[in-house]
């Protein structure tokens, strides 16, 4: 009979039992932060000894604890079973269960005879060791002097599916199509290097929990192409225990928008607990993936981001306390300066070389850790989105600048989610070459120039996304006040022509949808750069690249529109103005307070009638048109308001306070307030694509042609506020809390 649990766990929120304190003392080990142990390979972290020896196991025989008085070895059915084996050719355990007793090929009992096997022959040629700064990267098993004259194969330690060889247009080669590499390829002739599938590990499945799985799947179908942070076929080997894992499901758990599983999103959120305390213990002497590990990064992260989803301010705040905290630490360890990256990541660097060297630092298995310094660059990329996202939100400057990001741009999203090395030669064929050759800060400080027709570089929608959160600071400053006005209107125009630019080329990509190509032919983003794990030979299997694109295309452009609303639109102005009529007791008999109030509302009087003011009344729409778009037409690719980037309910929300002033201060007034008659314009009119109503349009914002403008059919009056401020609110989340500090008081209830 099964002994009663009567050992609780005493942390709050596990509710774990257990039948003898010691286990339930092992237990209490895994939530102490200060208990983790570090794997001095790869830096994966552990709460427990025996995990951490049978994982450094893997790793190979020299990272091995030294055996203790039991067996040395132990057969697959024991091993699987973790039982105790007694190492014989026949264990006892075997025998007694009837069944074969083998053992893996490095647990197979030595020739006594002290003969090399038959079918292994004595290589008689000297080892030549080449090293590059003092890490040595290769083994040519050949005569220094002579050449290679045979092809070697290499083969791969990992499982790894068989594959149909892949079909090369005539006269191209192989390492041609692989690496795009024009010039001298090294010292290894590349283009006899072969990828030999291996055969599959008869290794036991872990146990999986249905409602894990279900968080993790949500995680990776409506968050990961929007914040490819870890390599997902590295993420899929770690354990569920480790703060990534937690991390992830804790996102897809949100998502999904259940009672249940917020409710178990809310509680991970006390991770964010045990992400700042470690951060501050670390010092000038540690350093990343050392005494520092990326995965912790990673998590840091994931919760930094989950923040904004969440939507709650108290979350914002400690997000943006731990943003401060992870991007001080990573300056500490000098992740930011040029001089700390390895020589591979410089941009330019051969690449298969890179891998080599990645192969001999990480001493991993090689599709594991393929992309595991590409993993640095992205721990770069997106801490830079989010840093510009949370000074969107709080309008704070951004803290991690432009100058920083020397890292070369990351791999497209399909070349990162390859699973196997096998898909990842495949799509390497097709990667753009010029990412591994410049780094994010070229590219930003490129694109801030006005191109050069025909000498336009091609871009990846996440590259234009990076361009937009470097120009935040810019757009953050201009909006300070500035005693010269020419300065700042000239700056707004330089900032204007740079996100039009961007916007230009992300119509390019959109229309790539109203022409209907074949898929793979596309003229201007092929989409094959945002392949997944999607089987080609399953039908309808295009929709999940589609809806991969598409979300990323409208993240781009509410993220264009609201920059255009920070440049245009006084936002700062307008918030405080919202925030004026609910004042505390202080501020209402201040005469300080209540001048700066008459002065602002004069400011806006004054706004209101200016073309600044139409342009942004026209983002404003499009934001909303957007919105209401998705849920009309793009249901079907799983595209919801719940599952949006959160910029794009920071969008939201600016438009709905843009529209609320333009009301508020009845600018033009309706039929009721002002008698009249005039023509009518409806502003929804020119949301749709193209330039059939562009001129209209520029002539609108020009001179105001003294029309009534209308929203759907709903004048624009502070009789109708209600009305309009209502379709906005249908476009954000359910208690999405932080709308109201967006924008204060003008939602009518808590969203």
């Amino acid at each position: 009979m099964e002994q009663p649990r009567q050992h609780l766990c005493s942390v709050e929120g596990c509710g774990k039992a257990f039948s003898r304190k010691e286990h339930l003392s092992r237990h209490e080990k895994t939530h102490d932060p200060e208990n983790i142990l570090t794997c001095k390979v790869c830096a994966r972290e552990f709460n427990r000894n025996d995990s951490l020896q049978r994982h450094l196991a893997r790793h190979g025989d020299g990272f091995k604890q030294a055996p203790s008085g039991r067996s040395k070895r132990a057969c697959i059915a024991c091993r699987a079973g973790k039982i105790k084996c007694d190492g014989n050719d026949n264990c006892s355990t075997c025998l007694k269960k009837g069944i074969d007793c083998r053992y893996r090929t490095e647990d197979q009992a030595p020739d006594e005879s002290g003969e090399q096997p038959q079918n292994e022959t004595p290589n008689p040629m000297p080892k030549a060791s080449m090293q590059i700064d003092e890490d040595p990267i290769m083994i040519l098993e050949a005569p220094l002097e002579a050449p290679l004259e045979a092809p070697e194969i290499l083969p791969l330690p990992f499982p790894m599916p068989a594959t149909q060889p892949r079909q090369v247009p005539e006269g191209r080669s192989v390492s041609e199509l692989a690496f795009k590499l024009s010039g001298p390829t090294g010292l290894v002739d590349w283009s006899s290097v072969k990828v030999l599938p291996d055969q599959l590990l008869n290794t036991p499945d872990k146990p999986v929990d249905p409602t894990s799985a279900q968080y993790l799947d949500i995680y990776f179908t409506y968050f990961h192409h929007r914040w490819p942070i870890f390599h997902r076929p590295s993420f899929e080997a770690e354990d569920d225990n480790t703060l990534v894992v937690s991390s992830a499901k804790m996102i897809g758990a949100w998502l999904l928008g259940s009672y249940e599983a917020k409710e178990f999103a809310v509680a991970h959120e006390a991770l964010l607990e045990q992400l700042l305390p470690r951060l501050c213990k670390i010092t000038s002497q540690d350093r990343l993936q050392q005494s520092l590990s990326l995965a912790f990064c990673q998590s840091a992260l994931l919760n930094i981001i989950f923040a904004l989803y969440y939507g709650k301010d108290s979350a914002i705040s400690g997000a943006i306390m731990l943003r401060n905290i992870l991007i001080a630490t990573l300056r500490e360890v000098e992740f930011f300066k040029k001089e700390t990256a390895w020589v591979d990541e410089k941009p330019g660097y051969f690449v298969p070389m890179r891998l080599v060297k990645l192969g001999s630092r990480q001493r991993q298995v090689l599709p594991i850790r393929l992309d595991a310094m590409l993993t640095l660059f992205r721990l770069a990329a997106y801490l830079f989105k989010i840093d510009a996202y949370l000074s969107v939100l709080r309008d704070q400057p951004a803290v991690i600048f432009q100058e920083e990001l020397h890292f070369s741009l990351p791999s497209a999203f399909g070349q990162y989610n390859a699973d196997g090395l096998h898909i990842w030669e495949e799509r390497q064929a097709d990667e753009p070459p010029y990412r591994s050759q410049k780094s994010i800060s070229k590219m930003i400080t490129e694109n801030s120039h006005e191109p050069i027709p025909g000498l336009e570089q091609p871009m990846l929608i996440e590259d234009i996304q990076t361009c937009i959160c470097a120009m935040q600071p810019a757009i953050w400053k201009v909006c300070t006040p500035n005693e010269c006005q020419v300065t700042a209107v000239l700056e707004k125009d330089s900032l204007r022509r740079q996100l039009n630019n961007l916007k230009a080329k992300l119509t390019l990509i959109l229309s790539q949808f109203s022409e209907n190509p074949e898929f793979g032919q596309e003229q201007y983003l092929p989409l094959q750069y945002y392949l997944g794990y999607e089987d080609s030979s399953q039908p309808g299997w295009q929709t999940a690249v589609v809806a991969r694109v598409k979300s990323l295309l409208f993240d781009s452009m509410m993220f264009y529109h609201l920059s255009s609303l920070r440049i245009f639109a006084e936002v700062r102005k307008i918030t405080n103005l919202a925030r004026d009529r609910r004042l505390g007791p202080i501020e209402e008999v201040s005469t300080v307070h209540r001048q700066a109030r008459e002065l602002r509302l004069a400011d806006m009087k004054t706004w209101g009638i200016t073309p600044a003011a139409r342009w942004s009344l026209c983002h404003a729409v499009d934001i909303l048109v957007a919105h209401q778009h998705i849920a009309h037409h793009d249901g079907s690719l799983g595209l919801t308001v719940r599952t949006l980037d959160p910029i794009s309910h920071i969008a939201v929300c600016t438009a709905a306070l843009v529209v609320w002033v333009y009301c508020t201060l009845d600018i033009q007034g309706c039929e009721m307030c002002t008698p009249g008659s005039a023509t009518f314009i409806e502003l929804t009119r020119w949301s749709v694509p193209g330039a059939i109503y562009e001129k209209e349009k520029e002539a609108w914002i020009e001179d105001g042609n003294g029309s009534r403008i209308q929203l759907q059919g709903i004048q624009l009056c502070s009789c109708n506020v209600e009305y309009l401020i209502a379709l906005f609110q249908g476009c954000l989340p359910v208690s999405w809390a932080i709308a109201d500090s967006i924008a204060p008081g003008i939602f009518k209830c808590s969203t």
